[in-house]
């Protein structure tokens, strides 16, 4: 017997507890927007003419139609729940919490249809309740259950802890789209920026809450083909340029020849992976040669020379092809088909956008901040590439499907078997 609750590993408990806390964070994100933007909602969705107190009395009378339905949708749930299972429960909730929350975005307001606007809006409230109403006592029995027996006060708590952390994500949202939108725009549509963020939180929630340790690992995993790709495709050929001296034709015509020679690198390790090469392996020391060789990279680079530079970029982007090639399979072999595109294509974006894309605002803000701009890039490359490292171990040790494709899902790709036979 295993020391945590329902018969769980501590691998396990780990990544449903998490996937669990995130999903709370997301939801409660998603109901305390409302709050946070109450200015902008009471004088989209009631009368002009009312005073502000009445307006203001109006648009609470609307918020408390949530909570007037919560304890309904505690019990709708909790039965659910129990007859069901907890994770189906969880998942519904989600689904309409985020579902509601979209719709509100996409209300017309006030001067648009009269007082059907209210009124829809107080439905789209009535269902927040009935989901809120159903997830946080779910989520605390089944923390609680998975915790072990000497931690489960603490494993309940982490429910409480989520609900602050989704409340502060809310705050933070509502203050970022306050500050980026003028106050005039505000108004018009800036309030429905924060309620239609909920299609991507709603999504996320979904797959984290059942596929939490894939899509984590697959993140990771990609960290250094994102950070290394955007930083010597996108951000070298800049430096030489603005902070070396060298002539912009020379590096773009030093990129445009680099990336087009690695453009056919892609489909050779697909052919090889296609071919039978274990993936994870390849992966393993093609990290393995980036940690080692991303400092004295940029020690070569730091030489002034066009050559060096040229050469750099050149090898370190075959490493990145390299990476590419895989890619596409391993994702695919480690999603279920019933979330592969949403698990894929989220994780894939994810770490591109906020690992990669971000990379060079990151290597020019440690430039400024130590003043040492080749060594302080390649051992944040270096780091990249070791986080990639373990993710690699990772997967190769919980998902051997992202390694060698196995048979049955080679057969099925041939059409030897059934697809279905694979759901």
């Amino acid at each position: 017997m295993h020391k945590y609750g329902a018969d769980v590993s501590r691998r396990q408990y780990i990544a449903l507890t998490a996937a669990s806390a995130i999903g709370t964070v997301l939801e409660w994100y998603d109901y305390s927007v409302w709050t946070q933007l109450s200015p902008f909602l009471a004088k989209a969705f009631f009368p002009a003419s009312e005073s502000v107190a009445l307006r203001q009395l109006n648009f609470w009378l609307v918020y408390a139609v949530g909570f007037l339905f919560r304890p309904l949708g505690s019990l709708f749930f909790g039965h659910l729940c129990d007859v069901v299972g907890r994770r189906v429960s969880l998942l519904a909730t989600l689904i309409m919490m985020g579902t509601s929350t979209v719709l509100i975005g996409c209300l017309p307001t006030y001067a648009h249809i009269g007082i059907a606007a209210p009124v829809l809006l107080a439905v789209l409230r009535l269902l927040q309740g009935l989901a809120v109403g159903g997830e946080l006592g779910t989520a605390v029995v089944f923390m609680h259950e998975l915790a072990p027996p000497t931690a489960k006060t603490k494993g309940g708590c982490i429910v409480f802890m989520s609900v602050n952390a989704g409340i502060v994500f809310g705050i933070l949202v509502a203050m970022i789209v306050n500050a980026a939108v003028p106050p005039e725009y505000m108004l018009l549509w800036g309030w429905r920026i924060p309620f239609l963020l909920a299609v991507f939180t709603a999504t996320a929630g979904v797959v984290l809450r059942q596929h939490w340790r894939e899509v984590l690992l697959m993140f990771w995993f990609e960290t250094w083909s994102a950070a290394n790709f955007y930083v010597f495709y996108g951000w070298l050929p800049s430096f030489l340029n603005t902070s070396l001296g060298f002539p912009l034709k020379l590096t773009l015509g030093m990129t445009l020849t680099n990336m087009s020679l690695t453009l056919s690198m892609i489909p050779i390790f697909a052919h090889l992976s296609d071919r039978g090469v274990p993936r994870m392996a390849a992966t393993a020391c093609i990290m393995a040669v980036a940690a080692a060789s991303s400092v004295p990279m940029f020690l070569a680079i730091s030489t002034n020379s066009l050559a060096a530079a040229w050469l750099m970029q050149l090898a370190d982007l075959t490493l990145n092809a390299s990476i590419f090639g895989f890619i596409p399979t391993i994702g695919n072999n480690l999603f279920p088909v019933h979330v592969r595109a949403t698990g894929f294509n989220f994780v894939h974006t994810a770490s591109q956008s906020w690992l990669g894309g971000l990379s060079p605002l990151i290597i020019t803000a440690l430039q400024l901040a130590t003043g040492n701009t080749f060594f302080t890039t390649g051992i944040y490359l270096t780091v990249a590439a070791v986080i990639s490292l373990c993710a690699c171990a990772g997967l190769w040790r919980w998902y051997p499907a992202t390694n060698r494709t196995p048979p049955e899902m080679q057969q099925a790709a041939e059409g030897l078997l059934p697809a279905a036979s694979l759901q």
